[in-house]
């Protein structure tokens, strides 16, 4: 044993916050992807009243890849704007060493 007396951390208000945020997002409607993508996951990055953007495992003709998904809202329809779609988990090894030397630099 240590010594040291058990403590119990309280999360801080940000991280409660941040929790409470990504546990409302979880719950909102399903993403507007085209008709033939059956959404197997999605993980809400973020949502406003005109922007959306997610992260989707989905599947086209028994086919399934992972994409990043960013929508606008206009004349009250979500459209597509941006997309990027890893068909193989190797498309991921390839960039991932790339976007972690580069993210150093943002």
């Amino acid at each position: 044993m240590s010594g040291l007396p058990n403590q119990v951390t309280q999360p801080s208000a940000e991280s409660t916050q941040a929790e409470q945020r990504l546990r409302e997002l979880e719950s909102e409607e399903r993403v507007p992807c085209h008709s033939e993508v059956k959404v197997l996951v999605q993980r809400n990055l973020f949502k406003t009243e005109k922007w959306w953007k997610a992260v989707v495992l989905g599947e086209v003709k028994g086919r399934k890849f992972l994409a990043v998904y960013m929508w606008q809202k206009r004349n009250g329809n979500w459209k597509q704007k941006h997309k990027m779609k890893l068909n193989r988990k190797a498309d991921w090894i390839e960039m991932k060493p790339v976007i972690d030397e580069l993210i150093e630099r943002l």
